[in-house]
């Protein structure tokens, strides 16, 4: 696959390198917290790669200095 973004969703951010997915968590303000979106994203993101044979490796990070502050309860 020629195209390096995977998908691109509001809150969800991927990249693919070779063999490896990067899915980074992009929720500056709220420090990568699990919003209902961001769930949503985070499952379309791994039901959309679901079927890729291409991918050995998935890497689950966050955006700025926090990878993920827990559940947005808010």
């Amino acid at each position: 696959m020629s195209d390096t973004s995977i998908v691109t969703i509001e809150e969800v951010n991927t990249s693919l390198a070779p063999d490896t997915l990067i899915v980074r968590l992009n929720r500056l303000n709220k420090r990568n917290a699990l919003s209902a979106d961001l769930k949503r994203e985070l499952t379309a993101t791994a039901r959309q790669l679901a079927e890729r044979t291409d991918i050995g490796a998935v890497i689950l990070t966050g955006s700025g200095g926090s990878f993920c502050a827990g559940n947005d309860i808010m």
